[in-house]
């Protein structure tokens, strides 16, 4: 990801880059491209960048490898690739927000990833 990213997504890399180094991430961050742009891998891969230890994400990094396996306590996906999301859905997500970190490092991300298909803009 990060080859894909410093190639086609230079501004967006060097952004993340500088965070870190700053230590201080934006508190959003809006992802939108085509559909053909892995928007849901370049998340989790910013995820791992807020997170990760060093000074880039890595695969020997232990909580880099929590949320590349989905078991990183404080990183919520509300995916509606492939369904629709429930107001619900929201509504816990929302409570968690609420909650005290489970991971060491105090850092919640939550992503939500929304296909639009047929939206009219008049």
């Amino acid at each position: 990801m990060k080859e894909y990213l410093s190639k086609y997504q230079n501004v967006f890399y060097n952004t993340l880059l500088n965070s870190k180094k700053r230590g201080k991430f934006p508190q959003a961050i809006l992802l939108n491209g085509s559909k053909d742009i892995p928007l849901l891998e370049i998340a989790k891969y910013s995820a791992c960048w807020i997170v990760c230890d060093g000074d880039e994400p890595s695969e020997d990094d232990l909580k880099c490898i929590k949320i590349n396996n989905g078991n990183y306590a404080d990183l919520i996906v509300i995916d509606g690739k492939n369904q629709t999301i429930k107001k619900g859905e929201i509504e816990k997500m929302q409570e968690r927000f609420s909650l005290s970190s489970v991971e060491d490092n105090a850092k919640r991300i939550y992503i939500i990833n929304l296909i639009c298909k047929n939206i009219d803009i008049f």
